[in-house]
């Protein structure tokens, strides 16, 4: 999930955008290993070889910095999600409709997996700004950033309704479905470290693919439906490996 160059900048620009991404990789490096209170100005300065006043002068303090890793890390995940959605919309074309729908949620949860998988550091410090009983960040940034989230939930929910309109699933609130499938895939995502030492063999992403079938299973999709779509997703993650 890396940010592409922005060509309509300034050289000037793109230094200071440069330098505001180097201290926020930093910053991640810290907090994923230390958490947040680990994060101090002085210890982020020495990593990146300024002075603690050369930070300040993109910064305000650290809340900042947070706050920032916060909104660039969902910003990236939402960017790659909408990009992997958009893909499987043109694959879905040729595809039943129902079909067609249940692919695109499944491919959009896959998408999710896979982001996570390849990036457990993003996935951690999200789930540290969701789960954590502290408010990591506070006033505007925070509700900028639980905005954010509410779009990846509605996005989600959305997909669900539109294998309602399919008759691919029966009817049901949009959100409560995707708050549940959210659940399923960071549960499951919490076991990819048990799963390497477990006495039992077990893979989390099969265990993923179990949760969504029966979700989806209870809430009206039919066997022959989702076997189709789980086939064209192994299909197009396949592809593009």
């Amino acid at each position: 999930m890396q940010d592409t160059a922005t060509p309509d900048l300034t050289a000037q620009q793109q230094r200071r955008q440069a330098r505001i991404e180097a201290i926020l990789d930093a910053a991640m490096r810290i907090v994923i290993d230390e958490g947040p209170r680990g994060l101090a100005m002085r210890e982020l300065a020495t990593e990146l070889q300024l002075s603690p006043g050369a930070v300040y002068r993109y910064f305000d303090g650290k809340d900042a910095i947070i706050a920032a890793l916060a909104h660039r890390t969902l910003a990236r995940y939402a960017r790659s999600l909408d990009d992997i959605e958009e893909a499987a919309r043109r694959e879905a074309r040729g595809l039943p409709d129902g079909v067609g729908a249940l692919f695109v949620l499944i491919r959009r949860v896959h998408g999710y997996w896979a982001l996570s998988v390849a990036d457990p550091g993003a996935w951690r410090l999200i789930n540290l700004f969701l789960v954590d009983p502290r408010r990591l960040i506070t006033g505007a940034a925070h509700d900028r950033f639980m905005a954010s989230v509410s779009m990846q939930i509605q996005r989600l929910a959305a997909l669900t309704e539109a294998c309602v309109a399919t008759g691919a699933l029966g009817a049901g609130s949009g959100v409560e479905r995707a708050l549940v499938l959210i659940a399923a895939l960071n549960g499951c995502l919490q076991y990819l470290k048990m799963a390497a030492s477990s006495p039992v063999p077990f893979s989390p992403e099969d265990t993923l693919r179990a949760a969504v079938d029966a979700c989806l299973r209870g809430w009206g999709a039919n066997d022959a439906t989702l076997a189709a779509a789980w086939a064209h997703l192994q299909l197009d993650v396949a592809a593009c490996a």
